[in-house]
C-alpha cells in the first residue's frame, strides 16, 4: 500500500476507501500501516474511526465467509 503518499488526513481517507473497494481486500498488515501513518499525523480520532470501520468490515467478511461455508457443507450433506 502507498502509505508514503499520505501527507494529510484526506489522503488517508482516500486510500482507505480505495482499500475497502479492493477484491480481495488488503491484508490486516496493510490496514495497520495506514492506521500507523494516521496516528503519526496525530489524527487520533480519525485513526480510531478507521479502525472501527475495519473491524466492522472484517467481521462482515468473516460472517459472510462462514455462512457460505456452512451453506456449502449443508448442500453437500
Amino acid at each position: 500500500m502507498g502509505c508514503r503518499c499520505i501527507r494529510e488526513p484526506d489522503d488517508a481517507i482516500d486510500l482507505f476507501r480505495n482499500m475497502l473497494r479492493m477484491h480481495p481486500p488488503p491484508s490486516v498488515f496493510d490496514f495497520t500501516k495506514l492506521l500507523t501513518a494516521v496516528v503519526k499525523m496525530q489524527q487520533y480520532s480519525l485513526a480510531l474511526h478507521l479502525f472501527d470501520v475495519v473491524c466492522v468490515v472484517s467481521h462482515c467478511i468473516a460472517c459472510n465467509t462462514q455462512v457460505r461455508f456452512m451453506h456449502r457443507n449443508l448442500s453437500n450433506g
